[in-house]
């Protein structure tokens, strides 16, 4: 853990106390506060506050500096520069929670508290516009938009180009927040000063409960407010610049803490208070001129933020998350039952119709609709290591797990630290590869038909293939109790090699009914009827149905993949889509998993590994 090696002085705290007497030591009420703002940062050598005072217009804010350089002189030029400018060493959220602990009211005259880092570079008219958005809009949280040309750890933190004056979302970097004081003084009162940077972004997020469930949460408990709409935003009207570490002489940071060890202090944390870094997430994006009370906020504002579906943005195209899309519908099954009065005989019902569905998920009719899946998390370490780093980046926001598999416990670990992760069952009944198989999780005596000679699942299956449905249904069930007992809460149901879907009628019907039982919504897509009629004879309007599959076969040569997935996106129909996809590390493992052929092999993995972690995925190069 880091260590702060110089608190303040008793004299510097008592000068400290006189500069607070001669303002006001009394804690102001919110309508008092409001419009006093504060921005509180420590300062290296090489910092950029100089360009915070320029721009031809007078502040509106206060400074508060902890200097922690060896320079008398910017010390002095600092302090005169500043409301207030004391000598420390540490972080800047250690700093600023020793500033507290010696004056705990300082902060209640101010409504905003901006912690920044000392080398952002923005205008006072900036920093006032920054300010002064995030308080009409009551924001707890928010930052800035960083400038494209500048250093960005989070793609979802880059400016989002005119089309949005503001988005909320469910993360904000540590770079930048401006927090609500009342907010920062409850978080204060949890850090614990361990962490210099790396994961107080999270820290804090998760305090306030940012993840998607929790944005949901916080905007129905305050649904008639007006102008809360969210709780965290990048305001995208404002764009600052987070220069380069080589633009500035290296990172300050590193020479207060390695790396190395500020990430070992994150893991430690985010052990100790259970945190989870959830993926980085835009739930609506506004102008300005479009602002309304909640109360007032359209049912497609509401479901958009329910559905978490605004991940990657690809011109007009959203990205839905398979749980969110799913377990939402599911929840919608009665009401739409009740709404279009769906026949109740199961012989001659008709599943829910795609344009029902997109349009009570909240979209607009013709809205286009895609998810991200990674299929056989668990059948490989380097499987599990590239979809669980895609499921990181947001962009890849759906996986399944191969619970037979030597690898499933690995995966069941992760799903037991990362809840929010979205993942399903990837029912499987085949062991197609030879270097490496798996059995049944039943035991061998009690499917005697889905086994070879050696106990091992079925390579494939043959007209000569003997299958019995009775143990079908067993060994189904012991995967599902398996995942369960194991931690993993599962969203969703689906079919390794598709076997469930084209083997016929009864097998289908017992996946159908085990995902009812468990009320885990199965994957089926329209776009398999004509091939296999008998899956829409079995359907009932309480079965999800979306509207096609997409996956790339050893068709297509190696340099046309991202050309493929390209061209794949911008002719996406209307409607629900699903690209199924096989993300996994060209590795030595991987290779000799997978020697005997080269379809979905180490190549191919490492392939769709690449280009559904990439910003050509992620839209800010694809047109």
């Amino acid at each position: 853990m880091p260590h702060c090696t110089e608190y303040l002085s008793a004299s510097l705290g008592a000068t400290l106390s006189q500069f607070v007497s001669a303002s006001t030591t009394e804690a102001r009420s919110w309508k008092e506060r409001r419009g006093r703002w504060c921005i509180f940062t420590s300062a290296g050598d090489n910092n950029s506050i100089r360009s915070w005072f320029e721009g031809g217009e007078p502040r509106k804010w206060e400074l508060i500096v902890a200097y922690y350089g060896n320079n008398e002189s910017e010390f002095l030029e600092l302090r005169k520069a500043s409301t207030y400018a004391f000598r420390t060493k540490g972080g800047k959220f250690q700093n600023l929670k020793k500033f507290v602990a010696k004056q705990p009211i300082f902060f209640e005259r101010y409504s905003y508290i901006w912690v920044c880092d000392d080398d952002i570079r923005m205008s006072v008219t900036q920093i006032n516009e920054a300010f002064a958005i995030t308080e009409l809009l009551g924001f707890w949280i928010a930052q800035p938009a960083f400038h494209p040309r500048g250093k960005n750890s989070h793609p979802l933190t880059i400016y989002a180009e005119s089309q949005c004056d503001y988005r909320i979302v469910n993360f904000i970097e540590v770079g930048v927040p401006i927090f609500r004081q009342d907010k920062l003084a409850d978080f204060l009162q949890c850090y614990d000063g361990s962490l210099t940077g790396h994961g107080i972004d999270f820290w804090y997020m998760n305090f306030f409960g940012a993840n998607k469930l929790g944005l949901v949460r916080n905007l129905f408990a305050n649904l008639f407010r007006p102008g809360e709409l969210g709780r965290f935003a990048i305001i995208d009207k404002v764009q600052v610049i987070n220069p380069h570490a080589e633009e500035k002489g290296g990172r300050e940071i590193d020479r207060l803490q390695s790396p190395e060890l500020r990430r070992a202090a994150w893991a430690e944390v985010r052990a100790k208070y259970r945190l989870v870094e959830f993926p980085p997430t835009e739930f609506v994006c506004r102008k300005m001129s479009d602002r309304k009370p909640v109360s007032v906020v359209t049912r497609y504002d509401v479901a958009k933020l329910i559905a978490a579906a605004l991940v990657p943005k690809l011109a007009n195209l959203k990205v839905s998350c398979v749980n969110a899309l799913l377990r939402f519908h599911r929840g919608l099954l009665g009401t739409l039952s009740r709404l279009h009065r769906f026949p109740p005989s199961a012989s001659t019902a008709k599943p829910v119709e795609s344009r029902v569905l997109v349009e009570r998920l909240g979209y607009l009719p013709g809205q286009r609709l895609l998810i991200v899946h990674a299929d056989d998390l668990a059948i490989a370490h380097s499987v599990n290591a590239a979809i669980i780093k895609g499921l990181g980046t947001g962009l890849i926001n759906s996986a399944s797990v191969m619970v037979p598999c030597p690898w499933f416990p690995e995966v069941a670990t992760f799903a037991r630290e990362h809840p929010e992760a979205d993942l399903g069952i990837h029912l499987t009944l085949t062991s197609e590869r030879t270097a490496c198989r798996w059995g049944p999780t039943a035991p061998r005596t009690k499917v005697p038909s889905l086994v070879d000679g050696q106990g091992y699942f079925h390579q494939t299956w043959t007209h000569e293939t003997k299958i019995s449905a009775r143990e079908v249904e067993i060994e189904l069930r012991a995967q599902i109790e398996r995942a369960f007992s194991l931690g993993l809460r599962p969203t969703h149901l689906d079919s390794h090699q598709s076997r469930l879907h084209k083997s016929g009628r009864s097998l289908f019907e017992i996946y159908l009914r085990l995902g009812r039982e468990y009320n885990l919504p199965i994957v089926i897509a329209r776009d398999w009827f004509a091939k296999f009629p008998y899956l829409q004879c079995s359907l009932t309007p309480r079965d999800v149905v979306i509207d096609r599959t997409v996956t790339i076969d050893d068709e297509i040569q190696p340099q046309e993949w991202s050309t493929y997935y390209r061209r794949a996106i911008e002719s996406l129909q209307p409607g629900i889509t699903q690209f199924v996809i096989h993300p996994g590390l060209d590795t030595a493992e991987l290779q000799a998993f997978s020697r005997e052929r080269q379809s979905w092999g180490a190549a191919w993995r490492q392939r769709d590994f690449d280009f559904f972690t990439s910003l050509d995925f992620h839209g800010r190069t694809l047109t």
